[in-house]
């Protein structure tokens, strides 16, 4: 038996065992993606391998159990993904088919009273915007074109909880050892994570920080302040000790760090104008982000790669072919400093349809991303959805590191709940 058919295994023995059983998810989704593959600049014939078509189907499970006068947390995800991958040359077409188990979470937790104590994977979030929360300083951050991780694609931390709460605040500690999965970001070692919580009135603010062995920290501070029953603000900020972000150095077309800190900050509005509306409006604001002579030479770097490439001599195409992936491979967005996210959805358009339109904007080189999302309800716990998303760039804009011009997706949900006690089967919301 392999390693991943004994994780299969474990989790059907998992789900077959009820008893004891407070709680129970489970969700099926099924998504096909057609994308207009970009070959310009970083993408050179394809040699980033961007699927055209990619068919996604997955279950989701999620399991509490009552234990220990406590619970165990369940939250895993079995997915199947065929990729359709086309280059330039058609010989070279492939397809790949990636079976995978992940457990997004998967720990014990319990509470004394006003004390509460958790060891295992937790998905952790701090950050109260709606896309790239600075303030998200243990979980991972969200991808720019899938703020609400729609596929379950972001699993949670190994970690050890001990938390307080009080009548109008809290205290959270997390103890994170160094694995794989607490150094998929700026922290590469043990470190601890803190949280201080306190509502004052319609405001609610939280003060994090985390610190690692090594010395590297990152310190924030989020709020929200309720105005009535339509609109909220919100706003994160954090500081971390040094940059993570890669500079080009064009003497020797490489790229280097910078020891220099960097700051991160998140201002925006949450607005429900009328029955049915809501409006997110959110602007952020990297410090570490290319500035306009880096960002020059940033392209001065591609655009010499791109020469080399279309030289006559092999061994030339070959090497601006090495620079380009590396630059592809390395190159992570957003890359400049400021940017505005928008989002209009609107329920009940007409009887069971509901619409969504997100604008991600770069106000350094005018370029954005547009996605149009319609969602259809077929019955209490099913339901369709379908995107249209694309990108307005220019070549001056970071934009263009997005290696494709518009995509679609067709997708299906369905999202059941299994009661206690009779463990029949009914309508959990999505």
């Amino acid at each position: 038996m392999n390693y991943l058919s004994k994780k299969i295994f474990i989790l059907g023995a998992i789900i077959l065992f009820q008893n004891n059983v407070s709680g129970q998810t489970i969700k099926l989704i099924n998504e096909a993606e057609y994308n207009n593959t970009y070959t310009g600049f970083l993408n050179q014939e394809n040699n980033l391998n961007q699927p055209i078509v990619m068919n996604t189907s997955l279950g989701l499970v999620k399991h509490s159990y009552d234990i220990l006068k406590g619970n165990f947390n369940f939250n895993v995800k079995l997915s199947n993904q065929v990729s359709f991958i086309q280059d330039q040359f058609p010989v070279r077409n492939y397809t790949s088919n990636k079976i995978s188990l992940l457990p997004i979470e998967l720990y014990y937790n319990l509470n004394l009273k006003n004390w509460r104590f958790a060891i295992g994977r937790k998905l952790v979030r701090f950050g109260v915007g709606y896309v790239a929360s600075p303030t998200d300083i243990i979980a991972q951050r969200l991808p720019y074109d899938n703020p609400t991780d729609r596929l379950y694609q972001i699993a949670g931390n190994e970690l050890l909880q001990i938390s307080y709460t009080g009548n109008s605040w809290s205290y959270d500690a997390y103890l994170l050892p160094e694995t794989y999965q607490n150094t998929l970001g700026y922290f590469k070692k043990s470190s601890i994570a803190m949280r201080l919580y306190k509502n004052i009135k319609s405001v609610d603010a939280n003060l994090v920080t985390r610190i690692s062995t090594d010395g590297h920290y990152q310190l924030g501070l989020n709020a929200t302040y309720t105005i009535g029953q339509k609109i909220e603000l919100h706003g994160d900020i954090m500081y971390q000790d040094k940059s993570e972000v890669l500079y080009p150095d064009t003497t020797n077309h490489v790229f280097v760090t910078d020891s220099k800190s960097a700051l991160r900050a998140l201002v925006g509005i949450n607005w429900s104008p009328k029955a049915k509306w809501n409006v997110v409006l959110e602007y952020f604001y990297l410090s570490e982000g290319y500035n306009t002579s880096q960002w020059s030479s940033f392209n001065s770097i591609v655009n010499s790669a791109i020469s080399l490439e279309n030289s006559s001599s092999a061994f030339l195409q070959e090497q601006g072919r090495y620079q380009i992936n590396t630059l592809g491979a390395n190159a992570q967005f957003p890359m400049l400093k400021n940017y505005i996210f928008f989002r209009v959805t609107k329920s009940s358009v007409i009887k069971k349809i509901d619409a969504e339109w997100i604008s991600f904007i770069g106000l350094d080189k005018i370029s954005s991303l547009q996605r149009f999302a319609v969602t259809y309800k077929i019955n209490s716990f099913s339901q369709m959805y379908s995107h249209y998303q694309f990108i307005i760039k220019s070549n001056d804009s970071d934009f263009y590191i997005i290696n494709y011009t518009d995509k679609f997706r067709l997708g299906i949900v369905f999202n059941f709940s299994i009661k206690k006690k009779d463990k029949s089967i009914h309508e959990n919301t999505i």
